[in-house]
């Protein structure tokens, strides 16, 4: 199972499990309870660091993605606790204000 290429230049055979596919496919397989089985083909440990902001990230925007939708529903389906939407706002919120502030002053400064 690839969904992505992310380690191509590595010697590490598994996906990268930190990027949108990666973390799409590694937490339907946590929703069904099958993500020890994929343990050589994703880095687990990557996946549980960047997981809370994927699942807060689902909870927040599945109304307008059909991969969010599609992730939000199964885990419903499943009884998955999700992050309530107020959680998932307050985690999210000051990540991405402090993204918003580094982008407008590189374009401000002329540094892209």
């Amino acid at each position: 199972m690839t969904p992505c290429h992310g380690n191509i230049n590595s010697d590490d055979p598994r996906n990268c499990s930190k990027c949108h596919k990666c973390l799409r496919t590694i937490f339907v397989l946590e929703v069904i309870d099958r993500m020890k089985d994929f343990a050589g083909v994703f880095d687990l440990d990557t996946y549980r660091k960047h997981s809370f902001a994927y699942k807060c990230d689902i909870v927040l925007k599945h109304w307008n993605d059909a991969h969010r939708l599609d992730n939000f529903t199964l885990a419903r389906k499943y009884s998955f606790k999700l992050p309530s939407y107020i959680t998932a706002w307050l985690y999210l919120f000051p990540r991405r204000a402090l993204g918003f502030v580094k982008d407008n002053l590189r374009k401000l400064t002329g540094r892209h």
